[in-house]
């Protein structure tokens, strides 16, 4: 999909949400528009010889000036309600919402309270209550199937927020820069009357759609929503790399842990763990069941009484077995993750250097060579096995150990060694994966760039972390890598870009070898250095 093409869809499924204008009607809250269909009392529907008007003033007006007027007109209000004020059935009906109280008092014979000096009889509260019923059926039928004006109305702020974050996925608040909502007389800021669109308001509506845009990421199968703003190559570079640093972040290796679990596969009888399996051990852990299985292997098998597996094997066999002082052998797998560390760190693979004269040592040729040297040894050993393994021995500092680390002078003793060193190697790789080579740079400026092939004033990126895929992930969580890695490529178009820094590197940092004028064709500003002819031809 193009980028042209991805944010015009994604213009049409916001069109209705980012203007704001809802479907929804608010219903006007006067008498006229609000009517209960229901009575908990029956109604009278003989027909009435006489008007509302004649009954109201023949049976109502004389019984609220006798019953009523004297707590609620205009000398004294109780629950600040003045019936004085309604004098005629117009006025009555304008204000309803007083009478609808007075009815239901009247009605549940509240009203007059039980104090006051006279009571209605019965036949006169019931002439009162069939009139306001009357009356409110009368305007019901009036406006019966039509609710009177229905307002068109937007979004209020929090509804609108609350929409894009629902359909996005991402609380990105857009209203912020809005107006607060006015409310209405209830205190709801949500109602129709009270929403209005001016056109000031509409340019932020327009300002808060592109806001919303400016978190969209074109992915290969469509598009999602970051986190934060991508509209720089920088912020499309966080995006992907945070994404691959929280695969690594879940998928780190303590091989303390690793030690434990074949610790308890090694005593499940006496820990009651039954017929657990290491698969089983590992799933309760959240390790790899199949990391697991190889280290489980390393520790038990007898291949070789040489070398600092061998050793290892003995420190592990030295961790107590569970008793009823001693249920936990984490102490013990502790010491040994701290051992295979150290001893692991004194025979690590370096990364040599490579220079041609006239060529800068910071060049990306020479820099991603060496990356690949790096990664490629990270489970293998080129040292010099006599001089190592005395180093080997020295992290035990322990008499005992010095057999495993003796070498006769032979060929056939030192390939022995060298076997041993190298199943070590493979088992405990120096890294599992590399996050950050930013000191292969001759400068400091890349320090701390996440995932950085370690270019000097160049941004680029270098995977590595084959050790990780080979022993650790399971081929569903590969293919999971491997897509967020495609991903970065493809979002942040770093290869196009990396390409586009070398020839600049190259023709402006001394010595500057392209900077002569049979490569003037080849400039990193131009709209078609990377075309397959410019390439080619370079």
């Amino acid at each position: 999909m193009s980028r042209k093409i991805g944010f015009r869809l994604l213009l049409s499924i916001f069109a209705v949400s980012l203007i704001g204008v809802g479907l929804w009607s608010c219903l006007p809250s006067s008498f006229e528009r609000n009517v209960e269909a229901a009575e908990d009392t029956p109604k009278n529907d003989a027909p009435k010889s006489e008007t509302l008007e004649q009954r109201y003033a023949t049976k109502v007006q004389p019984f609220v000036q006798r019953h009523c007027i004297g707590c609620h007109g205009a000398k004294k209000q109780e629950a600040s309600l003045d019936l004085s004020r309604d004098t005629t059935v117009a006025a009555i009906v304008k204000n309803f919402g007083h009478w609808e109280l007075a009815l239901d008092r009247i009605q549940s014979k509240e009203m007059p309270p039980a104090e006051a000096a006279s009571q209605p009889k019965p036949e006169e509260r019931a002439a009162v209550v069939e009139w306001l019923r009357d009356l409110r059926t009368r305007e019901a039928d009036k406006n019966a199937g039509d609710p009177g004006t229905v307002l068109a109305r937007r979004l209020s702020n929090a509804e609108f927020d609350n929409t894009i974050r629902d359909l996005t996925g991402v609380d990105i608040r857009p209203t912020k820069e809005f107006p607060v909502d006015p409310a209405n007389q209830a205190g709801f800021d949500n109602s129709g009357e009270s929403l209005a669109m001016s056109p000031a308001l509409l340019k932020k509506y327009l300002a808060a759609a592109r806001l919303v845009a400016d978190y969209v990421v074109l992915k290969p199968e469509g598009f999602v929503f970051a986190s934060h703003p991508v509209v720089t190559d920088t912020d499309r570079d966080k995006y992907c790399v945070r994404r691959i640093l929280d695969f690594y972040s879940r998928h780190s290796i303590d091989l303390a842990d690793y030690f434990l679990a074949a610790w308890k596969y090694r005593h499940r009888a006496k820990l009651g763990l039954g017929d657990a399996d290491l698969k089983r051990l590992a799933t309760d852990a959240g390790l790899s069941a199949k990391y697991l299985t190889l280290i489980w292997s390393a520790l038990n098998e007898a291949e070789s009484d040489t070398g600092p597996l061998a050793a290892i094997r003995k420190k592990w066999d030295e961790i107590p077995v569970p008793s009823k002082t001693t249920d936990t052998g984490k102490p013990g797998c502790d010491r040994l993750r701290d051992l295979v560390g150290r001893m692991r760190k004194q025979i690590k693979v370096p990364a040599p250097k490579v220079g041609v004269n006239g060529i800068s040592d910071g060049s990306q040729p020479f820099l991603l060579w060496r990356n690949r040297q790096q990664a490629a040894k990270h489970r293998s050993y080129a040292g010099d096995v006599v001089a190592d393994l005395p180093k080997l021995s020295n992290e035990l500092k322990e008499p005992d150990y010095i057999r495993y680390f003796a070498v006769e002078n032979t060929a056939e003793a030192k390939e022995k060694a060298r076997a041993a060193v190298d199943r070590f190697c493979s088992v405990f790789p120096d890294a599992y994966f590399i996050t950050d080579r930013s000191s292969n740079s001759s400068a400091t400026d890349g320090k701390g760039r996440p995932l950085t092939a370690g270019f000097h004033l160049m941004q680029g990126y270098f995977r590595d972390d084959a050790p990780l895929c080979e022993l650790v992930l399971d081929d569903k969580q590969k293919l999971e890598l491997d897509a967020l890695w495609f991903e970065l490529n493809f979002i942040t178009l770093v290869p196009m870009r990396q390409y586009k820094d070398f020839i600049f590197f190259e023709r402006a940092e001394p010595p500057r070898y392209m900077a002569e004028a049979e490569f003037d064709f080849a400039r990193s500003e131009d709209k078609d250095a990377t075309s397959e002819a410019k390439m080619t031809r370079l």
